[in-house]
């Protein structure tokens, strides 16, 4: 779909620029480098991310962007259906759930290191000296 600028960005979800910058900071959005070599953002983003946009030309109307109706029509005269925008949200919302099975999948992991080196801790410790008995252990006492 378009891309647009960040400021035009939050003037179509309706939130003040530092917000954007800080969502797009904080990984909610996801922001592109264009040909010019600016960030920009693409609008399927701002689709699955904050649901409507509102499309406005310079002048004073303005229509909205609507992530499940069937046909749209900006003030430029471009058309959006409802297949485009369900693509579009689709795509956003896969590579969405692709990024969440990377960050479960690194979880994971993670969690298999902590497992084996608490078994591994686990394994040492059974193979040291011989138990004591709790009576030994309660009064000190070696056997």
């Amino acid at each position: 779909m378009t891309q647009v600028t960040i400021s035009e960005a939050a003037r179509r979800v309706g939130v003040a620029r530092s917000t954007l910058l800080r969502h797009i900071k904080n990984g909610k959005v996801s922001k592109v480098i264009g040909k010019d070599g600016k960030p920009s953002l693409d609008t399927s983003e701002l689709l699955r991310v904050y649901g409507d946009l509102k499309i406005s030309d310079k002048g004073d109307t303005s229509d909205t962007l609507h992530q499940n109706r069937s046909v749209l029509q900006t003030d430029t005269g471009d058309r959006y259906t409802e297949k485009d925008i369900e693509i579009a949200t689709l795509r956003a919302e896969l590579k969405a759930a692709l990024e969440r099975a990377d960050e479960f999948k690194e979880e994971r992991d993670e969690w298999r290191g902590v497992a084996k080196k608490g078994q591994a801790l686990l394994t040492d410790a059974g193979q040291g000296r011989p138990r004591q008995g709790l009576w030994a252990r309660v009064f000190g006492k070696s056997e």
